[in-house]
């Protein structure tokens, strides 16, 4: 005679496994789904930072045709005269809501990975207006916050009527280091 008890109790370890088996399935799938989600969010926000680089750049451009100035006035470090490639950030003025491009004292920031180590080119949020700025120097906690973002922008000159703006973004995610990089040629077309 077969004992039933001992079918029944066999029965019950396998469904209560896959059962397990599913659960765990379920919320590895959900976990995977959550990063996922968190890198594209700060990939599409890194990608923005960086073409507000671009942007400011060209506004600055555009400014000084507006205003009949030569084109890249602000656009670069001169050195008797000539103009020389140059890494900058960006500073956002709340008082007059203009932006200007940091060159620093001593333009000795080469590159985004030296500059996000000192934390350089780090990108505050204003807590009045949500604005992001950057600074050189370490901003008062209770009006601005840090983000995970740093942001710099390299103007090199290829020729007197052309400058190709590089705008990187860099910041680090769960242990992760992310950059994005954008570049844009500039001319002086009038």
């Amino acid at each position: 005679m077969i004992n039933k008890k001992g079918f029944t109790l066999i029965e019950l370890i396998v469904a209560l496994s896959l059962a397990m088996m599913l659960t765990v399935a379920i919320i590895n799938i959900s976990i995977s789904s959550i990063n996922a989600d968190s890198k594209a969010t700060f990939k599409a926000i890194g990608t923005n930072i960086a073409r507000e680089g671009i942007e400011v750049v060209l506004n600055i451009r555009d400014s000084n045709w507006i205003m009949s100035e030569y084109w890249d006035n602000g656009l670069c470090l001169e050195s008797e005269g000539v103009c020389s490639d140059t890494t900058a950030i960006l500073i956002f003025d709340t008082s007059n809501n203009t932006w200007q491009l940091d060159f620093g004292s001593d333009n000795d920031t080469e590159n985004i990975d030296s500059c996000s180590l000192n934390e350089e080119c780090l990108i505050y949020r204003d807590l009045g207006n949500k604005s992001l700025t950057q600074s050189r120097t370490e901003l008062d906690e209770l009006s601005y916050e840090k983000t995970f973002f740093n942001r710099l922008i390299t103007i090199e000159v290829i020729d007197e009527n052309h400058r190709k703006i590089i705008s990187e973004v860099l910041w680090n995610e769960r242990g992760e280091e992310y950059k994005i990089k954008l570049e844009r040629d500039i001319y002086d077309w009038r």
